[in-house]
């Protein structure tokens, strides 16, 4: 990105000085210069986003964007006076509440069908074939476009058709919506949940386009991925407060979502299952929470459910990640059984609902942990960890070896000390709130010191690394390394992006 293009970026919004400087707190931005930093990135997205139809628009433009630089030349030297003796990048918490600002500014502050489950569908170009998505989505009855909203991802289990058929809405209205539960109610309009269908075909135009999605394929991650990127594009979410639920498969494949992808998730919750891999639970090492929801005589009480809970308590133990377990009373006959089975295949523990959304609103993503670990054996699909992704590994997609990078931070001593496994190149991304990037950052690998450098500041970067996370307004990225691992033989072999010396 361009300088010039950059300066436009916080100088879209014409706001005078004097309301900017009201705050002047000793280590980051005021409240003022948030609001006005994130009014004005938004405002540069939306015109980014603007496709112009014609030459007079386009025209005018590249008018705009060129009298905003002058406006952002003045904002931001007056900002970093206003800090004389900081470095206002390194501000990592307030530049979270621009991006936040920003993020809300693009919002409609109104929304349509609150408070019921309705039917949403959204089309996808995939492999040159216009691919339909079905799911569904419950708002609250008193949404707001300006509050930031937690999301729900909740995952119905896998029936067998034609004794039972089940789809997004039919769960959300079993497990959440109609619920009489006044508790329930409440808890229920604190939150946004969607709820994507699987197992139905996908609708194309042509017929022999049209294809299946299937448990744990890849058109099955793409809708949960797709699904929640449009929540995300077109309503105000919290993505500090993201969570999966599911009941058994759904609940497997919740599991399996927050391990693949545990920098996008604070909690998951499992209802009637088990993970399908167990040791992928040490990803969300002091990421996020975990709650298995069962009754007594349910499977976690099965000789396999009773080792899985053996295995996840020893990991949960040793890699720092908070689990917990809740068993209910079994239900009193069949008749209740069938009743609470609805359209599911297993029993969803509806009287855990109210506890269910009591745990999750309690709890919110931690975006900086000083130890991460990421594993992975699918690399085509899974690679990014909290702040370390893994780029190129000895390991087939869906093979039994695994790749790994563990990394701590220590910004006492401005050390990252990083350990890999069957790993040949990895990234790591970097902010003020794991290490002192005014001072030179000393990288350890493998047992052995690998690097000792500085990264320049530089502002193009850091919006550059705004704009590629822009859905996720918690993330704040001053600088990345990329390391090759180098064998015994080899010298060290790197690239960075930050004008690391």
């Amino acid at each position: 990105m361009s300088r010039w293009i950059l300066l436009t970026i916080l100088g879209l919004v014409s706001t005078t000085w004097q309301t900017v400087a009201q705050e002047q707190p000793a280590a980051g931005l005021s409240a003022d210069e948030v609001t006005l930093l994130g009014k004005q990135l938004a405002a540069w997205r939306k015109l980014e986003a603007e496709t112009p139809k014609t030459a007079k628009v386009a025209e005018r433009l590249v008018e705009d964007r060129k009298k905003a630089a002058e406006v952002l030349k003045a904002t931001l030297e007056k900002v970093r006076a206003a800090h004389a003796g900081k470095e206002i990048l390194s501000f990592t918490d307030s530049w979270a509440n621009v991006f936040a600002v920003a993020a809300t500014e693009t919002k409609s502050a109104t929304a349509e069908g609150l408070g019921r489950a309705r039917p949403e569908k959204f089309t996808q170009k995939i492999k040159g074939k216009d691919l339909t998505f079905d799911y569904a989505i419950l708002l609250p009855a008193k949404y707001d476009g300006k509050k930031r909203w937690p999301l729900l991802v909740a995952l119905h289990d896998k029936v067998q058709p034609p004794e039972r058929e089940t789809d997004g809405v039919k769960y959300l209205n079993e497990v959440w919506a109609t619920s009489k539960d006044p508790v329930v109610k409440e808890l229920r309009d604190q939150f946004i949940i969607i709820c994507p269908t699987v197992g139905e075909r996908l609708n194309a135009k042509k017929n022999e386009d049209k294809e299946r999605i299937e448990w744990f394929d890849d058109h099955h991650y793409r809708i949960l991925r797709l699904c929640m990127g449009e929540a995300v594009r077109n309503y105000n979410i919290d993505t500090d407060r993201i969570f999966a639920e599911g009941t058994g498969v759904g609940g497997t494949t919740a599991l399996e979502l927050a391990y693949n992808r545990p920098q996008l998730f604070a909690g998951v919750v499992a209802r009637s299952a088990l993970p399908a891999t167990v040791n992928k639970l040490a990803n969300l090492k002091n990421l996020g929470q975990v709650l298995f929801v069962d009754r007594e005589g349910g499977v976690l009480s099965t000789d396999t459910g009773k080792l899985a809970r053996q295995q996840i308590e020893q990991l949960a133990s040793t890699h720092s990640v908070k689990v917990e377990f809740q068993v209910l009373p079994a239900l009193a006959d069949k008749g209740k059984m069938r009743q609470a089975l609805g359209t599911q295949g297993v029993d969803p523990v509806h009287d855990a609902t109210p506890v269910i959304a009591k745990w999750l609103t309690g709890i919110q993503r931690r975006t900086n942990p000083a130890e991460t670990r990421y594993a992975t054996s699918d690399l085509r699909r899974f690679r990014d960890g909290s702040w370390v992704s893994i780029l190129v590994a000895e390991v087939d997609d869906g093979s039994t070896s695994v790749a790994v990078v563990e990394a701590i931070a220590d910004r006492a001593k401005n050390t990252v000390t990083i350990t890999t496994t069957n790993v040949e190149t990895f990234k790591v991304l970097l902010n003020d709130r794991l290490v002192d990037l005014d001072q030179p950052v000393k990288f350890i690998l493998n047992g052995k010191d690998f690097q000792e450098r500085k990264f320049d500041r530089d502002v193009d970067q850091f919006i550059t690394f705004a704009n590629s996370f822009a859905p996720d307004p918690g993330v704040v990225i001053n600088a990345e390394l990329t390391i090759t691992v180098p064998r015994e033989a080899e010298k060290p072999a790197e690239s960075g992006t930050g004008d690391g010396k």
